[in-house]
């Protein structure tokens, strides 16, 4: 089949590449070797997927393709079949009242729908020659093409995060594998914004289905283990780009002032993440460090000490996938971000905390550098109404965070230094310093 044909090494160098060798340029001559598309068009023009359009005169010549207009479902269903190697039957035709035996198109749509890859509407046509949207196209790449699409959970939902996207829609489930497997082209997601039934161009379409062609199922079945690395580069539900540990990064930050990415902590350890705003240290710069869930977020995260337009988390891990943020307070500022193993004082993360007991006051110190440390208690039985209080020279921030076997029922949370009834389970209390880091810093804390 042709979808193996082309090595999946060729799309990850691609991304490597400056503007587009000559050779991509002469493939039509519409589309420059400039296009951001040119490579797509180029490839699939080789393996005869894509065909262009023929010389007014009737010459077998292709001179053209025209990337910028727009296409329709025939069109896109015939490319796909020939990505795929899929040989359309002759045998069938006029499935639908709307496709004419003798149309160009009756042999591949009929035997898209003997395929069960198409249906048509509920007036019992397929109309052939509507223009195709973004969300319809994303099914019909996915579906032609032999990927999974899994049903989503809530939070999976919730993580597409789109100016456009309705979290309930029937397409969520496509969007989502869609963006998890990379193939659709940056500029349908420009500015956090995703309109689901814009017209898709064909050289979106180039693009979509020549990423497609070059990307595994990044899903896998839970029975097949997974190399090391070899999911590095793709997209979390979450929308984190998955890398290497440790990790050294710059850029500029994109929609909402954000970058995140995604990294795999094999053993348990502690991770000292730095982030600086290289565009302004006057305007600061905020780091998130989170371990994911299987469906998203839990509830352990950790949020940035700042300081000079520098954000520092250390932090001791247990092994897991973590997704480390920064954000800027504009879109298009320059950040640096790194993520690496690091040395603590045995106090610095969920896993050190250390153990607080009622009526038992615990001396803590913050010395130089240290900008976190971590406590914890537990509440057995019934619900009982505790107080945890800070005491300190210093206006050090407290906050409570509740354990993973703790239900608050929708209550607004605890806080330091106030009554509240604390359902059962377990909780975690974190003291972090104010600026300056080099401040030697004492405290006290009790449960009461």
């Amino acid at each position: 089949m042709r979808l193996n044909a082309m090595k999946k090494f060729l799309f990850g160098l691609t991304l490597l590449l400056p503007p587009l060798a000559v050779a991509y340029a002469t493939a039509f001559s519409d589309v420059p070797a400039t296009h951001p598309y040119a490579l797509a068009i180029a490839e699939l023009n080789k393996e005869g997927v894509i065909l262009g359009d023929k010389n007014p005169d009737g010459t077998k010549e292709v001179t053209t393709f025209r990337p910028e207009a727009s296409l329709n479902r025939a069109e896109l269903l015939a490319l796909l079949y020939r990505a795929s190697g899929r040989t359309p039957r002759a045998v069938l035709s006029a499935c639908f009242p709307d496709v004419p035996a003798d149309a160009w198109f009756s042999s591949v749509v009929c035997t898209a729908l003997k395929d069960g890859f198409v249906q048509g509407y509920p007036d019992g046509n397929f109309r052939p020659e509507n223009t195709v949207v973004r969300v319809e196209a994303m099914k019909m790449v996915l579906t032609v093409l032999g990927f999974t699409v899994p049903e989503l959970s809530q939070d999976d939902r919730l993580s597409l995060d789109f100016l456009g996207v309705t979290h309930s829609s029937w397409y969520a489930p496509f969007l989502h594998r869609a963006l998890t497997l990379q193939i659709v082209p940056e500029r349908l997601m420009a500015n956090n914004t995703f309109i689901p039934d814009a017209a898709l161009l064909r050289g979106e379409a180039a693009e979509m289905i020549f990423r497609a062609m070059n990307t595994d199922d990044l899903l896998p079945s839970e029975d097949v283990p997974q190399e090391e690395g070899e999911n590095e580069g793709t997209v979390t539900p979450t929308g984190a780009v998955l890398v290497a540990f440790p990790l050294h990064r710059t850029g500029e930050t994109g929609a909402r002032g954000a970058a995140s990415f995604a990294f795999d902590l094999d053993t348990p350890g502690t991770v000292l993440v730095e982030a600086a705003n290289l565009s302004s240290s006057d305007s600061g710069v905020s780091c998130y460090l989170y371990l994911l869930g299987e469906s998203g977020f839990s509830n352990e995260f950790f949020v940035g000490y700042e300081e000079n337009g520098a954000c520092l988390i250390r932090g001791a891990l247990r092994a897991g996938r973590y997704q480390v943020e920064v954000r800027t307070p504009n879109e298009g500022e320059e950040y640096s971000l790194d993520a690496e193993p690091s040395s603590g004082d045995g106090n610095d993360g969920f896993i050190e905390a250390m153990s607080l007991r009622t009526g038992n006051p615990r001396a803590g110190a913050l010395p130089a550098n240290d900008y976190e440390d971590w406590f914890r208690f537990v509440v057995t039985g019934a619900a009982e109404e505790r107080k945890v209080t800070l005491s300190s020279s210093t206006n050090l921030s407290c906050t409570i965070f509740p354990g993973e076997n703790v239900d608050l029922f929708g209550e607004q949370g605890p806080a330091c230094n106030a009554i509240f009834a604390y359902q059962p389970g377990t909780y975690y209390v974190s003291v972090k310093r104010p600026a300056p880091a080099s401040a030697s810093l004492s405290f006290t804390i009790e449960l009461r």
